[in-house]
């Protein structure tokens, strides 16, 4: 019961962070700077709230609750798995032909998300310390991501992602106790599309012992991730001009037929 009524409050303040973000598009996008900060900090407590501490079937519900939303408010993603702060910024700030913006509020929240300084109560403050939520995406597009900062973005992502499958062996069984540690399976691919599972490294036991191999391949993990937003980057930003050319053709157009009618006027 208890459960449920999360549920139903979760949902309640995506709504209302929806709506909030509507209004401030439909009616403040050039005068208020704060609306935006201030849609920043509710979608960061949602993050914080309702993600940080859950349970995996509480994350799940949620995760189901946050995607219908997006759905019902058309939104569109690359990747089949997005993250939860991805979801989140889309379902705000969606709207037609403005992918490259929310691309933009997408790597700002990324920050915000990642930074030690920030807290549930402080977001607005930053931002505006910042200079502006596009202040924080040039932060996010020229920043040198250090090794270990990699291997904790790319942490944080791969918990977002949705699973796809799991399975139980008695060495995973002994390691339940470190719940929420990665763990590369080790696999062989086969003629019938299937993998092998052969081996399981975890960071503190287990017949292979690999905190490096872990951070390795979470670094790849990030480096894939980055080249994924690096594209999805380019093609909105090729839509958008696509999109700013057929408007300024249509006004030339529509200029070329405003003199031909003068003219036989």
């Amino acid at each position: 019961m208890k459960s449920d009524n999360t549920e139903r409050s979760f949902e309640k303040e995506i709504n209302k962070v929806a709506e909030s973000a509507d209004g401030w598009y439909e009616n403040e996008y050039k005068a208020s700077s704060e609306r935006l900060y201030e849609t920043f900090s509710e979608l960061y407590k949602i993050r914080k709230s309702y993600f940080d501490d859950a349970s995996k079937e509480q994350t799940q519900s949620r995760v189901k609750i946050l995607k219908e939303k997006c759905i019902a408010r058309g939104c569109r993603f690359k990747s089949k798995s997005p993250t939860i702060a991805e979801m989140l910024i889309k379902m705000a700030f969606h709207k037609p032909k403005a992918e490259k913006r929310v691309s933009g509020y997408r790597r700002a929240f990324s920050v915000l998300l990642t930074n030690e300084e920030v807290n549930e109560t402080n977001v607005v403050d930053y931002i505006r310390s910042k200079g502006g939520v596009e202040e924080l995406r040039r932060e996010a597009t020229k920043q040198t991501v250090s090794l270990k900062e990699r291997v904790a973005i790319a942490e944080r992502r791969v918990k977002e992602l949705e699973d796809l499958g799991s399975f139980r062996t008695e060495e995973s069984g002994k390691n339940a106790a470190n719940s929420g540690d990665i763990v590369i399976a080790i696999g062989v691919q086969t003629a019938k599309g299937t993998v092998a599972m052969k081996e399981l490294v975890f960071q503190k036991n287990g017949t292979l012992s690999g905190k490096t191999a872990i951070e390795a391949a979470l670094r790849s993990f990030y480096s894939k991730s980055r080249k994924r937003e690096e594209e999805e980057n380019k093609t909105n930003e090729s839509r958008e001009s696509a999109d700013e050319q057929e408007a300024i053709v249509d006004a030339a157009q529509a200029s070329t037929v405003d003199a031909q009618e003068k003219e036989v006027a």
